[in-house]
C-alpha cells in the first residue's frame, strides 16, 4: 500500500518537474525575443528622431527660402483675423503708426511671411469698429434685459465738462450661453456736457441712447434678431440710480423717474388701445382728441401747430389713458411699478463723515472753551498778523485775516502734501522727501495724495505724519537749511510749527484712529461687497460702532486698545495700524484733550452718517419697503468708482495722447471695459456684420465728431454770452429806471412828522429808500468800516423793507431817519446832489452797489 502511494506520489511530482522545466524554457526564450525586440525598437526610434531632426532642419531652411504667407487682406479688404490683431497690439501699448511693422517683424520671427504691412490710419479705423461694436453690444444687452441701474459722474478737463454713464443689468456669459444671468457692469463711454445741469445731463443721457439706437437699429444683427431699440426701451427697464450726494445727481435723478413713468404710463395706454375692439378704440381716441383740439383753442389754432407739437399732443392722449389704468390698479401694484430707487456712492458717504467729524471737532475747541489748533494763515494774512500788537483791539483787517485762515489738523495734512506731494511736480519737495525717508528708514514712505481728491488721504496723510514724526520734524529742518539762504516759506513754517503744537496732534490723532478703525475697514468692505442692497446691516453696525466710541472713547485711547471693539470689522490690526497705534500711544501723555478730541469727532461723523448718509434704508423708504426676495433680484453699486475711473482714465490718456478723439478714446475704453471681444466672437460672426462695423467705423472716421464737439461747445458758450449780455443789459435798465424814481422821490422828501403821517404806502417805501441810499454813501464816504459793522460803534440805519412788514413799523423809522437827515444838515438840494452822482456812477459802471434793499418795487 505504502509503496504504491509513494510511486503514485513521483510520477506527479516527475510530471510537475516537466512543466516547470518547459515554462521556464519558455520564458528564457520569450525574453530573448524581449530583448531583441527592444533593441530592433531602440533602433527605430534612433532613426525616428535622426528623421525628426532632419525633417525640422528641412522645414527650417524652407521657411527661409518659402516662408508661409500670413494674407491680411482678402478681397479687398482686411480680414477679421488681421484686424483683430492690430487691435491686440494697440491694446498692449504698441502705437498705431508702429503696428504694420510689428507685426511683419513678428510673423518673421515666427517664420511667417506678413503681405501687407497695415497703415495708421487703418489702424485707427480697427479701433473704431471696436466702438461700433460695443454700441451694438450695449443695446443687444440692454434689449434682453428686464431691469437696469443707472450711474454717473462728471468732472472738467481743461474748463470742458465731461461725463462718464455707466450702467448695469444682467448679461450671459458668452463662451457659455447655458450658464446663468450675472450682473455685469457696462459702460456707455465718455461724452462732453455744454454745462452741469441736471437736465443737461439727462438730455445727454437721451442723445446717447439715441445714438446707440441707430448703429443698433441699422445693424445686420438687429435685423436677423428682429429687434429695435427706442430711448423709451431704456427707460422702462431702469429701476434706479447709483451716483454721488451732489444736488446736481439728485436733481437727475428726479427727471429720469419722471421721464420712466411717462414711458410706463405711454406702454399702458398702448396695451390698453391694443385689447380694445376696433369700435371701442375709434371712439375713445376720437373722442380724446377732440376735447384736446378744444383745448387748444379750436381746429384752426390746432392745424398751426408744427409737426413735433402735434405728435407730443397725441402722445399726451395715450398716456391720459394709461394713467386711466393705472389709476385703476391696486395700490400695492402701482408702488411696485412706479418704484424708482436712488443709491450714494459709499466713498462718499465716508468722506463727508471724515467731513461732519473734522467740523465737529473744530467746533468742540470753543464750545469747551479750550485752546484751539495754532493758526496757520497764509502768506498775506500772516503779514497782517505779524503786525499785531497784544494788548491793542484788532483792526478790521486783523480780525477778517484771522477768520480766513485755517488750522487744525486736516489743514495740516493739506499743506504737508503742498511740500511733500504738490499736484504740480515742479513745486515741493517731491522726491528729496521721498529719497531722504528712504535713506533714514530704509524704504520709501510715499506722502498720501492730499493734494488730488483721494477717498481717507487725510487720514492717511496724519497716520504717516504720527508715525514718522520726529523725521519730518528733522526734514523740516533740513530742506531749511539746504537752501542758498536758509530760511523757510510761509508753508513750511506753518506745517513745521503743527508739528510741535499741542492741539494739532491732538486733532491728527483722531483723524489717524478713525482712519486705521473705520475709514479703512469700510471702504474695504464696501468694495468687496458690490451689491449695496446688501449693506443695511453693516450700516447699522457702522452707527452702533461709533456710539460706542463716543460713549467710551478709551476702546481707542486706553493702554490696551483691542481690535475686537477698537476696529469696525472686529478683524485683527494689520501691522501698519499697530504701527500707528503705537506712535498715538507714545504721544497721548501730551494729549490731554485727546478723549474730548475723539468724542467730538465720531459725533459729528456718526450723525453726519446717519442723518443723512444712511438714508437709502430709511423707515418707510423704496428698499425697506422691498421684500428679501425683491432685493435679491437686484442690483446697485456700492460705490461710484467706475464712473470716476472712466473720468481719471480719460485725463490720463488725455496727458499720454493728447490728439486723441473722444470718439477714438470710447472705442477702446468702451470694448475693454465691456468684454466687447466676446461678443464679437460669439455673436457677430457673419461676414454682413464685418463689413456693416467697417462702413460704420469708416463714416464715423469722416463725420467731423470731434469738431462737432467743438462747435456744439462754442455755440452753447456763445449763447450764455449772448443771455447774460441781456439779463445785464435788463438789469442796468432796472436800475437806472430805479435810481431815477429816487431822483424824482428825494425832491419831494417829507422832512416833517406832519407830513410823513400824510404819506401812503408807496411813497412812504419810497422815501424810507432815499434815506436808505442817503444814508449809506454819507457813511461809506466817512467811515466804509462803520458800515460795515466792523467798529465797536454800530450805525444805525433804516432796516430792510422785509424786515418792516406795514405802516406802523415803516412810519417811525422815517421819523428816526428825518431826525438823522437834518443832525448831518443835510438839504433836499444836498441830497439831491449826492444821489445825482451815485447815479452817474451807475450808468458809466453798470454797477448796483448802491443798493441795499430788497425792494423790487421801485
Amino acid at each position: 500500500m505504502l509503496e504504491k502511494d509513494y510511486k503514485t506520489l513521483k510520477e506527479e511530482s516527475n510530471e510537475s518537474i516537466s512543466l516547470l522545466q518547459a515554462r521556464i524554457k519558455a520564458l528564457i526564450e520569450a525574453q530573448k525575443n524581449l530583448t531583441y525586440r527592444r533593441v530592433i525598437l531602440w533602433k527605430r526610434c534612433r532613426r525616428l528622431e535622426a528623421a525628426k531632426r532632419r525633417l525640422k532642419r528641412r522645414m527650417h531652411e524652407r521657411s527661409k527660402s518659402h516662408p508661409n504667407t500670413f494674407r491680411m487682406m482678402e478681397k479687398g479688404c482686411y480680414t477679421a483675423a488681421a484686424r483683430s490683431l492690430a487691435r491686440l497690439l494697440v491694446s498692449t501699448g504698441t502705437a498705431e503708426a508702429k503696428v504694420g511693422g510689428a507685426l511683419v517683424e513678428i510673423g518673421d520671427a515666427l517664420g511667417v511671411k506678413v503681405n501687407r504691412r497695415v497703415n495708421r490710419r487703418s489702424v485707427q479705423r480697427f479701433i473704431l469698429e471696436k466702438g461700433v461694436a460695443a454700441d451694438i453690444q450695449l443695446v443687444y444687452e440692454i434689449i434682453n434685459s428686464a431691469k437696469i441701474t443707472y450711474s454717473s459722474d462728471s468732472t472738467s478737463h481743461r474748463h470742458i465738462e465731461y461725463e462718464c454713464r455707466t450702467i448695469a443689468l444682467q448679461v450671459v456669459d458668452y463662451s457659455d450661453p447655458d450658464a446663468k444671468l450675472e450682473w455685469k457692469s457696462r459702460t456707455l463711454g465718455i461724452g462732453t456736457s455744454i454745462n452741469h445741469a441736471s437736465q443737461t445731463q439727462v438730455d445727454g443721457l437721451k442723445q446717447r441712447l439715441r445714438e446707440l439706437g441707430e448703429v443698433f437699429n441699422n445693424s445686420p444683427l438687429a435685423k436677423r434678431k428682429g429687434l429695435h431699440f427706442k430711448p423709451d426701451d431704456f427707460a422702462f427697464r431702469l429701476i434706479g440710480t447709483t451716483g454721488d450726494h451732489a444736488a446736481d445727481q439728485k436733481k437727475s435723478h428726479e427727471i429720469l423717474r419722471i421721464w420712466r413713468l411717462e414711458v410706463i404710463l405711454m406702454r399702458l395706454g398702448e396695451e390698453a388701445l391694443m385689447g380694445m375692439d376696433v369700435g371701442r378704440c375709434l371712439a375713445t381716441l376720437i373722442a380724446m382728441k377732440a376735447k384736446q383740439v378744444e383745448s387748444y383753442g379750436g381746429q384752426q389754432k390746432w392745424d398751426a401747430l408744427s409737426a413735433d407739437e402735434k405728435a407730443g399732443a397725441d402722445a399726451q392722449i395715450i398716456r391720459d389713458i394709461g394713467k386711466q389704468v393705472f389709476d385703476a390698479l391696486p395700490q400695492d401694484h402701482q408702488e411696485r411699478l412706479t418704484r424708482f430707487i436712488r443709491t450714494g456712492c459709499c466713498m462718499h458717504k465716508d468722506l463727508n463723515c471724515v467731513k461732519g467729524g473734522a467740523k465737529a471737532m473744530a467746533e468742540m475747541w470753543t464750545n469747551l472753551k479750550k485752546t484751539p489748533p495754532r493758526l496757520l494763515a497764509n502768506k498775506d494774512n500772516a503779514a497782517v498778523l505779524a503786525n499785531r500788537s497784544s494788548g491793542t483791539e484788532p483792526t478790521a483787517a486783523e480780525k477778517r485775516a484771522e477768520e480766513v485762515s485755517k488750522r487744525g489738523g486736516v489743514h495740516a495734512t493739506t499743506l504737508g502734501g503742498m511740500i511733500f506731494r504738490n499736484k504740480d511736480t515742479k513745486k515741493g519737495q517731491q522726491d528729496t522727501y521721498v529719497w531722504y525717508m528712504e535713506k533714514h528708514i530704509g524704504h520709501r514712505v510715499p506722502y498720501p495724495d492730499v493734494s488730488n481728491t483721494r477717498y481717507g488721504s487725510h487720514g492717511e496723510a496724519a497716520a504717516v505724519i504720527l508715525v514718522y514724526l520726529s523725521l519730518f520734524l528733522s526734514f523740516m529742518e533740513a530742506i531749511r537749511d539746504a537752501k542758498d539762504r536758509p530760511g523757510e516759506t510761509n508753508i513750511e513754517k506753518n506745517f513745521a510749527a503743527a508739528l510741535k503744537d499741542i492741539p494739532t496732534l491732538t486733532e491728527l490723532c483722531v483723524l489717524a484712529l478713525y482712519n486705521i478703525a473705520v475709514s479703512r475697514p469700510f471702504m474695504q468692505h464696501v468694495r468687496t461687497h458690490e451689491n449695496l442692497l446688501n449693506l443695511r446691516e453693516f450700516f447699522e453696525k457702522k452707527a452702533a460702532f461709533l456710539q460706542s466710541i463716543v460713549d467710551k472713547p478709551a476702546l481707542w485711547t486706553g493702554d490696551d486698545v483691542s481690535h475686537e471693539t477698537g476696529h469696525l470689522d472686529g478683524a485683527e490690526w494689520d501691522e501698519w495700524s499697530l504701527t500707528v497705534l503705537a506712535a498715538i500711544k507714545g504721544l497721548k501723555a501730551q494729549l490731554p484733550d485727546l478723549d474730548e478730541a475723539v468724542i467730538a469727532f465720531v459725533t459729528g461723523a456718526r450723525e453726519t452718517f446717519v442723518e443723512r448718509f444712511s438714508d437709502e434704508f430709511k423707515e418707510g423708504g423704496d428698499i425697506d419697503k422691498m421684500t428679501e426676495t425683491e432685493l435679491n433680484t437686484l442690483y446697485f453699486s456700492s460705490t461710484n468708482d467706475l464712473n470716476e475711473g472712466g473720468l481719471g482714465s480719460w485725463r490720463r490718456g488725455q496727458a499720454r495722447r493728447p490728439a486723441e478723439t473722444l470718439l477714438k478714446f470710447n472705442a477702446s475704453f468702451m470694448a475693454t471695459r465691456n468684454e466687447t471681444e466676446s461678443f464679437m466672437t460669439h455673436k457677430l460672426t457673419e461676414e454682413e456684420d464685418q463689413i456693416y462695423l467697417m462702413r460704420t467705423a469708416r463714416k464715423r472716421d469722416e463725420s467731423g465728431h470731434q469738431n462737432a464737439l467743438k462747435v456744439a461747445q462754442i455755440r452753447a458758450d456763445e449763447e450764455k454770452i449772448a443771455e447774460n449780455r441781456k439779463k445785464e443789459a435788463q438789469g442796468k435798465e432796472k436800475r437806472e429806471k430805479q435810481a431815477n424814481i429816487l431822483m424824482q422821490a428825494v425832491k419831494d422828501l417829507a422832512l416833517t412828522d406832519v407830513d410823513i403821517d400824510k404819506l401812503k404806502v408807496d411813497p412812504l417805501i419810497l422815501q424810507l429808500e432815499c434815506h436808505r441810499e442817503i444814508e449809506k454813501l454819507r457813511l461809506a464816504a466817512v467811515n466804509v468800516d462803520s458800515v460795515n459793522g466792523d467798529s465797536e460803534t454800530a450805525v444805525e440805519k433804516i432796516p430792510l423793507k422785509s424786515h418792516m412788514k406795514n405802516k406802523s413799523q415803516r412810519v417811525p423809522e422815517l421819523k428816526k431817519a428825518v431826525i438823522r437827515f437834518h443832525a448831518r444838515g443835510e438839504t433836499k438840494e444836498t441830497a439831491y446832489n449826492l444821489l445825482s452822482r451815485a447815479l452817474e456812477t451807475i450808468k458809466s459802471t453798470g454797477g448796483d452797489h448802491l443798493y441795499e434793499s430788497d425792494n423790487d418795487d421801485l
